[in-house]
């Protein structure tokens, strides 16, 4: 298993993600989005929020030191829009940030659904590499709805080929992604995603499961299938040198500064650091934590948080000493479940980004889905558990 020694896990780097376009053809059941959100042809944040934002993120960076910097931009299809978007964005980051960092492991990346020809998006990426900086290279984030294998394909055909060419014949960095659903793990077993992957030599997969108010039906209506295809695809990765996925690298390298802390020592010395430097901005400007779960997990108004700091009134500084307290109350408040109460991984699951999705059942418990919820079983109340029980069983058989 390879560790790219990420214990820095960006300890030094500030990552900021930001919700700028909801845009997008695809329909993927996991996806975070509404279907009202995903039929504009706009830009989600508005012109005077994104430049606002810029200086505030260069005001942070002057009172903080940081190594590197990582932009990614979410939620919905990129290449939806007109390719001029993404090419005066990405030109205006790197012209005010590029020669602000000493080290090489900056990126701005962006999402897309790949809905477009193989030959309009082979021009699209060709014209992105024309304007790629070594600086703060670009990237693509191919976020691929297993759905569209059944029902689409041709074009799911068009989107593999389009991967393939794009890294292995264009030289241009791209890394592929899921959206998990009951419906997406029926129609693609974690074995043929894991192909997807090696066939092509990437070095990373991600896959994200992202619960929210608006896919409950789809990803929490049976919790049972989740947890299978989790576990399968957990296990294929533990067992491979050369691929990984994120919310793995992110266990792994927190793994030993965090075993042995109470919940309480943990918010003081590990999490306090990482909601400075991990930061969300969503369409309207307003700043939130972002957790690494199984996906990108942040207060989001999705997932049944209220926001309290906003990019028109408040500096990324003052936003992140308030949210750190949020954060702690939010976490210590996920642990009372009994469930949690005699679990092993209690304290490891706590200051690691599930308690959002304990957060988000409790917020949706309204639901006719969550009438047998699992808040009220003695049991995990989400994949925590699988995934954790997985990851350091198969570390610690390996010593």
């Amino acid at each position: 298993m390879k560790n790219n020694s990420k214990e820095e896990y960006k300890s030094q780097k500030l990552l900021i993600t930001i919700e700028d376009v909801l845009s997008c053809p695809g329909q993927c059941p996991g996806c975070l989005t509404s279907l009202q959100d995903r039929r504009s042809r706009e830009p989600s944040m508005a012109k005077e929020v994104m430049h606002s934002l810029i200086d505030r993120i260069e005001e942070y960076m002057s009172v903080n030191t940081f190594r590197s910097i990582e932009i990614v931009l979410v939620i919905g299809d990129h290449l939806y829009l007109d390719l001029s978007y993404i090419k005066s964005l990405y030109t205006m980051f790197v012209e005010r940030f590029g020669d602000k960092l000493a080290h090489d492991d900056s990126r701005f990346v962006f999402s897309a659904a790949l809905y477009q020809h193989y030959d309009a998006l082979y021009s699209y990426a060709k014209e992105l590499k024309s304007i790629n900086d070594k600086r703060i290279p670009l990237q693509i984030n191919a976020v691929l709805d297993p759905l569209n294998i059944q029902r689409r394909a041709s074009l799911w055909n068009e989107q593999l080929k389009f991967i393939d060419d794009c890294y292995n014949k264009l030289g241009f960095p791209i890394e592929v992604s899921m959206n998990l659903s009951v419906l997406a793990a029926n129609a693609m077993s974690p074995r043929e995603y894991y192909i997807v992957a090696k066939d092509f030599n990437l070095p990373e997969i991600i896959v994200n499961w992202t619960p929210s108010i608006n896919n409950m039906a789809y990803t929490y209506s049976d919790l049972k299938i989740i947890e299978n295809w989790i576990q399968e695809f957990t296990e294929l990765l533990l067992n491979d040198d050369d691929l990984t996925s994120d919310y793995i690298e992110a266990l792994l390298s927190r793994r030993d500064s965090l075993l042995g802390l109470d919940t309480i020592e943990g918010l003081n010395q590990q999490i306090k650091p990482l909601v400075k430097n991990y930061l969300y901005i969503d369409s309207d400007g307003n700043i939130l934590p972002r957790f690494d779960a199984v996906g990108d997990l942040p207060h989001h108004k999705t997932f049944g948080y209220n926001p309290s700091y906003n990019i028109r009134e408040h500096s990324l500084e003052e936003a992140v000493d308030g949210i750190y307290r949020e954060v702690a109350r939010s976490m210590l408040k996920s642990t009372t479940l009994d469930s949690c109460q005699s679990c092993i991984h209690k304290s490891f699951c706590t200051l690691s980004g599930y308690h959002v999705y304990t957060d988000l059942l409790r917020h949706s418990s309204k639901f006719d889905i969550l009438k047998n919820s699992p808040l009220h079983k003695d049991r995990c109340p989400h994949i925590g558990k699988v995934v954790f029980d997985t990851v350091f069983k198969e570390k610690d058989d390996k010593h």
